[in-house]
């Protein structure tokens, strides 16, 4: 009896300890008794065992803490324990909740950042459209500059045609002077009836002379006929360089060249016209000493009247030829007012085409200021605006500064924070390995225990059936 107590003794003690031991894992573990139980029961395959451990891998550290302690049971550094691993849940969950809200952030930052780059590209575009502004409106202005001084140019240049023309005509005048001067003296030396050679000869040369006279006059028309076409080719000019905007300043240059050759050519006749005017003084200081020397001349008349008695026929020849020339001058004369009539209409009529012309270039010359008006408001709104920009572009800068910043920090929070968890996360790995460990331990002294559990159960039987059969003998033998 005391043999079978004892062993029932350590029977109850082993299952007690078996239960206590499988109980304080199942609370380690978080587990019912039946499971824990079970999963030792199949320890034969360590998949389960190793699936159930990897669901529990957050608690593998209190195991290992509770597998050291398995024989003392301190609860309080067990809790302690718990306390920190949940510490270090929550941490590492506010680290995750950071990191989420870093990764949002740095999302965030990135669409603003592409906003800032959209930003700047219309701030490119608005530079590049406000260079275009300031080409055009220096544009305008050279043309415009260019439209005045070709309109000054002109303006000046018909001011020196019509002095020009004046000139032309006050030439005419005085010859037209000098010729009925030439016809008086005709008519002066006809009326004395100097019907010698010599006064022959000077008849003759004064008749060449009115000739030359006749041909420079026809040569001032020729030329007052090419200056009127200089003038028409000028005026064309001028209208092609309405068509030809843009070549307008070659056209100006060769308008001046031609200025110049008219000028040239005036200053030319210029001076053939004072030449002929020195001429023309000779012959009248020659005609003055022949009338000085007309006492002699009286004499050689007297003596030469049967000369004249000849001449006379030859004086009425001069006298048709007198007519026939002063007809032919009053033609002239007819035909220089004419033209000048004529010239005088065309150069109104050009005037009043020029005024008009002058009147469509300061028309367009007005256009021109108002567009640069136009264009320099809006220029200054662009530039106000590119300096709004500017500001908010700098404004954007500092902050975005400012967020790099915080990125940066919180980068280095994050690293930080990183580092920290990979250092805990490798203690627990080094924990959990550990924990699997003792697990794997426990494991095995569970079943050894199980073993020697059911080795007593079978010592138990066997001693249980002993002392049936003994106890059974006892009663037959009494």
């Amino acid at each position: 009896m005391a043999i079978n107590s004892g062993e029932y003794h350590h029977n109850e003690v082993t299952d007690k300890l078996a239960s206590d031991f499988a109980q304080r894992c199942a609370d380690l573990f978080n587990v019912e008794p039946e499971q824990l139980n079970q999963a030792l029961a199949a320890s034969s395959s360590d998949q389960q065992v190793n699936q159930l451990a990897a669901q529990l891998s957050q608690q593998l550290s209190i195991a290992l803490v509770a597998a050291q302690l398995g024989r003392g049971g301190d609860s309080a550094e067990l809790d302690e324990l718990r306390n920190e691993l949940s510490a270090i849940k929550e941490r590492y969950a506010k680290q995750n909740r950071q990191l989420l809200e870093a990764q949002q952030e740095n999302a965030q930052y990135a669409d603003e950042h592409v906003q800032l780059k959209q930003k700047q590209h219309e701030l490119a575009a608005l530079k590049h459209r406000l260079t275009e502004l300031e080409s055009d409106n220096y544009n305008s202005q050279s043309e415009r500059q260019e439209l005045l001084d070709a309109v000054t140019a002109l303006r000046e240049e018909k001011t020196r045609l019509e002095q020009d023309n004046q000139s032309l005509k006050q030439a005419l005048e005085s010859q037209r002077q000098s010729n009925m001067a030439w016809q008086e003296k005709l008519q002066e030396v006809s009326s004395q009836q100097q019907g010698n050679e010599q006064l022959e000869q000077q008849l003759t040369e004064l008749q060449k002379e009115n000739e030359a006279v006749a041909e420079q006059l026809a040569h001032y028309e020729q030329l007052v006929s090419r200056q009127n076409q200089q003038l028409s080719e000028l005026s064309e000019k001028l209208n092609e360089t309405e068509q030809q905007g843009e070549n307008h300043q070659l056209t100006v240059e060769r308008l001046q060249q031609l200025g110049e050759q008219l000028r040239e050519q005036l200053s030319e006749e210029q001076a053939a016209v004072a030449q002929h005017k020195e001429e023309n003084q000779q012959l009248i200081e020659r005609l003055e000493r022949q009338d000085a020397s007309s006492g002699d001349m009286a004499q050689q008349i007297e003596q030469s009247q049967q000369k004249i008695e000849q001449l006379t026929a030859q004086l009425g020849t001069i006298d048709e030829l007198k007519q026939q020339m002063q007809a032919q001058s009053e033609q002239h004369e007819q035909a220089l007012q004419e033209q000048a009539q004529q010239q005088q209409a065309q150069f109104e009529q050009q005037q009043q085409q020029w005024q008009a012309r002058l009147e469509e270039l300061e028309q367009g010359l007005a256009e021109k200021q108002s567009q640069t008006e136009e264009l320099d408001q809006q220029k200054q709104s662009l530039a106000e605006e590119l300096e709004q920009h500017k500001v908010r572009c700098e404004q954007e800068e500092q902050e975005i500064e400012e967020l790099k910043k915080q990125i940066q920090e919180l980068t280095n929070r994050h690293r930080d924070e990183r580092e920290r968890n990979e250092s805990l996360r490798s203690r627990i790995d080094n924990d959990s390995r550990q924990a699997r460990q003792a697990f794997d331990s426990l494991r095995s002294e569970h079943i050894e225990l199980k073993d020697e559990l059911e080795q007593a159960q079978e010592k138990m039987m066997e001693y249980k059936l002993k002392f049936d059969y003994a106890q059974k003998q006892l009663q037959s033998d009494s």
